[in-house]
């Protein structure tokens, strides 16, 4: 009888072991994935601040040259320029900025560059 006992006993000790041993393997297991969890954030985090300061200076960007059009058409329209002359003067900077870019732009953001340009300098051109 003690021999089952004994016997029992060890078969519920190495059951334990062998539990504690998964318990131990599933922990490290969760701690690499929470690892990964942060370092996925972080990057993402990272990702989102330069995103937002890309966003911020296309912005700042995008008014400056908005504010250089306007003046354009106004000065052009003072010096009796027709309106579909200021349209392709315009047309023709945004067509020469873009062969000389630093960073291409694709043609579909290449037109809508342009098609901005145009009436930024349409609307300029009939409020001076």
């Amino acid at each position: 009888m003690a021999d089952s006992y004994d016997s029992g006993a060890l078969e519920a000790a190495d059951a334990l072991r062998m539990e504690a041993h998964q318990l131990r393997e599933t922990s490290r297991a969760l701690a690499r994935q929470a690892l990964e969890a942060r370092t996925s954030a972080k990057i993402i985090k990272q990702r989102a601040r330069a995103a937002l300061i890309v966003i911020e200076e296309t912005a700042r960007v995008n008014a400056e040259l908005r504010k250089t059009v306007e003046a354009l058409a106004a000065r052009l329209r003072e010096l009796g320029v027709g309106p579909e002359t200021v349209v392709m003067a315009v047309k023709g900077i945004s067509n020469e900025a873009a062969q000389t870019a630093v960073v291409p732009l694709r043609p579909a953001e290449r037109l809508a560059l342009t098609n901005d340009l145009v009436q930024w300098a349409v609307e300029a051109y009939y409020a001076a």
